[in-house]
């Protein structure tokens, strides 16, 4: 089964050829902290960070349509929440600065270019920790924080 075309497949040339649902679905270890992520698409690398105790799963529709839009997404549960490890978490004051570094591993394991960062509440406040942290991983950030 394929997706409908988009505008954007259609001026592209790959009506019919995007296939969302090959995913690849992994782990990956830093720190303390084992991270569940999924990758699909190909194209300039978005990372989907969930709120606290969210997961990736919840974006599942915007997952779809940012690869339908020629993306490589990877959308990626923090740790403590979805799939990811340890759980239960201990949340300790610099645990927003270790989930930064730990996300930032995660894309230089994955992708050598920049990625746009896309954050929900805490996945925000990672989001903007990363682009002050490590900018050289950032493309862009707009996210949406909750202090």
């Amino acid at each position: 089964m394929t997706t409908q075309p988009t505008n954007v497949s259609l001026q592209r040339g790959d009506a019919g050829r995007i296939d969302i649902r090959r995913v690849r679905m992994a782990w990956f270890e830093h720190g303390t902290s084992r991270i569940y992520f999924e990758a699909q698409g190909s194209g300039t690398p978005v990372l989907v960070l969930p709120g606290l105790f969210g997961s990736i799963e919840e974006f599942s529709g915007l997952r779809d349509a940012l690869v339908v839009a020629g993306y490589r997404v990877i959308a990626a549960d923090l740790p403590g929440s979805g799939r990811s490890e340890p759980q239960p978490r201990a949340y300790t004051a610099s645990y927003f600065e270790e989930d930064t570094y730990a996300f930032a591993a995660l894309l230089q394991h994955l992708t050598s270019s920049p990625v746009h960062l896309v954050g929900f509440s805490t996945g925000g406040e990672i989001s903007l920790l990363m682009a002050a942290l490590t900018p050289g991983v950032v493309r862009s950030g707009p996210s949406h924080p909750v202090a």
